[in-house]
């Protein structure tokens, strides 16, 4: 959550000065302006989720603490290749990798297209 505040407060601070006096003196009102605002910072806001959720992918250790890791109630698909590799299944903890992989891609390639559009 720090991470992901510190880079969206970095990106709304950055926003150019000029674009508030602007919209008013286009006779936008309150509405419109905040609209606008997050319009122009939607990458950065994008770009601070996607970091959100590759931590949240990545906090194996975090999990097995908090959590635990037990079969069907609180096992993650991180503690479940951990597990799965010190029992010596690598097959079962590739496998596993392989799908959080092609998750973690799809949201990228997700957000990509969103960029573009």
């Amino acid at each position: 959550f720090p991470v992901v505040t510190a880079i969206t407060a970095a990106i709304i601070e950055n926003i150019d000065p000029a674009l508030k006096l602007t919209l008013v003196s286009l006779g936008a009102g309150k509405k419109d302006i905040i609209l606008t605002c997050l319009w122009e910072v939607r990458f950065g806001i994008l770009a601070a989720a996607v970091t959100a959720y590759g931590r949240v992918l990545t906090e194996v250790g975090i999990s097995m603490i908090v959590g635990g890791n037990i079969k069907y109630h609180t096992r993650t698909m991180t503690t479940a290749i951990a597990l799965e590799t010190n029992k010596g299944l690598f097959a079962d903890g590739i496998a596993l990798g392989i799908v959080l992989m092609a998750i973690a891609f799809t949201v990228n390639l997700s957000l990509s297209f969103l960029r573009k559009k």
